[in-house]
């Protein structure tokens, strides 16, 4: 029940953090016991008193998210960064509770996996707003971060390259490093061969280096440290590593070390706050150690994050008919959720709704995250994030992240009230339209794993590299073929229906573009138009380049040709886009659309082949011949 604000005399803010002095506060407290009910970080109550509303937090974050509740139930949402993000409902009345509301969030991490300095202050309102509260150490403002609860992760890939690098250590340690065939090998960056984990002085040097950054240095604010091996990097072949056995045992291993030094350091008063150490279950470390060196009974402070990387976002992770993609992940997931809790380890996950290959596509997974994230909470996972956000220009994407933060705090939330919300708050009279184009965008970009990622954990190919190969065959599983195709298990969607679904998208997007809206509707869709047209071009010069591909194999030149020529409005379009593919991470980004969909070189080889472009010049630009549009439209 809701009270107009008219009666009331006072909004009351209050935390736990300090005893409090205030005889009102400690009487609203000691009967709605609330030091006993707000137990967890950010939680809150919003307590009705009298002429009064209290808004007590279990802590100074707390009570910012009490004031934010209270203001999504005066009707305001946020949901995307800046004032084009925000909304006040026409409904919204000056109301506030007729009974007391507790919340407290169900995922105690909640945000992104980042590693650079790339967000800006409206996207860190945005996350504290919606009660996200995980980003990187390398933002400089960090008193902004920590002002909103947004705690400071450090680490990941390049933890090995800061406190081991090879420039500064091998001349005079080659025993650090991973033995390969003999032959002691660095790496750089996060690419190479893994230090020797073995080896007692490098682990010690390591260790060192950790604890006087995370003191001292730098890094002396983060509150997670995540220890994550090379990206797909070798391990040591040495006899004292080998006898330690496989890559998981060894990462754990040293991830215990560490995770015992900093407890000693912050015991004896080096380290000065609490640093969670989180390890990722990342390819070779993602199967679970069979002996694994548990050092101690009880590992609150030590997390993890499981990362299925090679998902498909057509089906659950738990889908029993995906068998070439999520069946071996959800397995894995089980297996480590048995692992940690004898251990009372915090079980995380690390989400690919934009994985690196991706560049920023349009992906919308409302379906798959309402099912998910749920199924993750029950199986006791508590931290979660996600990768590759995109923190300006995200059209479409932002109904992905704003469930995902919605879900996070309260994996019971009914997503399909949020989405009709969303779409009256956010386009009006055209909601209705504008549900439909989510509709179809959301499946026409399903497969975009297909497109352009691995397959499962075993390297399965995707379209882009069967492409860049010139394989004979590229559409080589269940999941993904050229015009559709329905097997009892593995069903995907194909690449004709990906075309055609857009193609609706298109006619929706025109007929909303010249209706008389809203400025600032208007100004929501253009960001879709835009983001829309780089997934058209994208999945169109896939779908007309295999074509033209094919038609080549079979010595049918002419029809490869028209096909060629049918690619080319499509190649252009991604030439001309250059800043939506400069939205992400460094290594997901890409310098046009073109160079994005990850078969520039491929495409212009084909474009030679064929007669097309010129062999002087291999550019798009520099195409000599254009085959009739008239072909059947897909």
């Amino acid at each position: 029940s809701m009270n107009r604000v008219r009666s009331r005399k006072a909004i009351i803010l209050a935390d736990f953090s300090e005893k409090t002095s205030n005889p009102f506060v400690a009487s609203v407290a000691q009967r709605e016991q609330l030091a006993q009910r707000l137990h967890s970080t950010g939680s809150f109550a919003l307590v009705p008193d009298a002429d009064n509303l209290f808004i007590v937090g279990s802590d100074r974050i707390g009570a910012l998210y009490g004031v934010y509740s209270l203001l999504q139930m005066l009707g305001v949402r946020w949901y995307a960064p800046g004032d084009l993000g925000e909304v006040i409902q026409a409904s919204a009345g000056l109301r506030v509770p007729g009974r007391t509301i507790i919340e407290e969030p169900k995922f105690l991490t909640r945000g992104f996996l980042a590693w650079e300095d790339r967000g800006n202050r409206d996207f860190y309102l945005w996350m504290a707003r919606n009660r996200l509260n995980l980003w990187t150490i390398a933002e400089p403002d960090r008193a902004l971060l920590k002002q909103l609860g947004i705690h400071l992760s450090a680490g990941i890939d390049w933890t090995f390259a800061r406190y081991l690098n090879p420039d500064t250590y091998m001349h005079d340690h080659p025993d650090w490093y991973g033995l390969v065939n003999g032959k002691r090998q660095g790496f750089k960056e996060a690419v190479g061969t893994n230090f020797c984990t073995s080896n007692p002085a490098a682990v010690q040097q390591f260790i060192q280096n950790v604890v006087a950054d995370l003191s001292t240095g730098e890094w002396r604010l983060a509150d997670l440290l995540e220890l994550s091996p090379l990206d797909n990097g070798k391990w040591c072949e040495c006899e004292n590593c080998r006898r330690l056995g496989p890559p998981p045992e060894r990462m754990m291993r040293l991830v215990m070390q560490v995770r015992d030094a900093l407890e000693d350091a912050r015991r004896k008063g080096i380290i000065h706050h609490q640093v969670d150490v989180a390890f990722e279950m990342y390819h070779e470390s993602l199967t679970p150690p069979s002996n694994p060196q548990w050092t101690a009974d009880d590992y609150q402070h030590l997390g993890s994050g499981f990362c299925p990387i090679g998902r498909c976002f057509i089906h659950s992770l738990d889908d029993p008919n995906c068998t070439e993609y999520n069946s071996e992940y959800w397995t894995l997931l089980q297996t480590w959720k048995k692992e940690l809790e004898k251990y009372h380890a915090q079980f995380g996950l690390i989400e690919y709704y934009y994985v690196s290959t991706t560049k920023s596509l349009p992906m919308i997974h409302r379906r798959v995250m309402a099912h998910d994230i749920p199924l993750y909470y029950r199986n006791g996972v508590r931290h979660f994030q996600s990768l590759h956000v995109s923190t300006r220009l995200p059209g479409p994407k932002r109904l992905t992240d704003y469930l995902m933060a919605q879900l996070l705090w309260n994996p019971g939330a009914d997503t399909d009230q949020l989405f009709s919300e969303y779409l009256s708050d956010f386009y009006g009279t055209a909601a209705d339209d504008a549900r439909r184009f989510y509709d179809r965008l959301e499946f026409a970009m399903s497969s975009v794993q297909q497109w352009k990622h691995y397959r499962g954990e075993h390297g399965g190919q995707c379209l882009t590299k069967l492409i860049n190969r010139d394989a004979a065959v590229l559409f080589d599983n269940e999941h993904f073929k050229l015009e559709e195709y329905h097997p009892a298990k593995n069903a995907g969607v194909s690449l004709g229906e990906s075309v055609r679904a857009l193609k609706e998208c298109r006619t929706i997007m025109d007929r909303l573009r010249t209706q008389d809206l809203p400025g600032e509707v208007k100004q929501r869709l253009a960001e879709d138009d835009r983001n829309l047209r780089y997934a058209e071009n994208t999945v169109n010069l896939y779908y007309y380049m295999v074509q033209a591909m094919m038609a080549r194999r079979q010595q049918n030149l002419e029809e490869a040709r028209r096909f060629y020529g049918l690619t080319v409005p499509f190649a252009q379009g991604l030439r001309e886009e250059t800043e939506i593919v400069q939205t992400s991470s460094s290594h997901a980004n890409a310098k046009d659309g073109l160079d994005a969909s990850l078969v520039e070189n491929a495409y212009e080889e084909l474009g030679k082949q064929l007669g097309m472009i010129s062999k002087r010049v291999a550019t798009v630009s520099d195409v000599l011949t254009v085959g009739s549009s008239s072909g059947a439209e897909p």
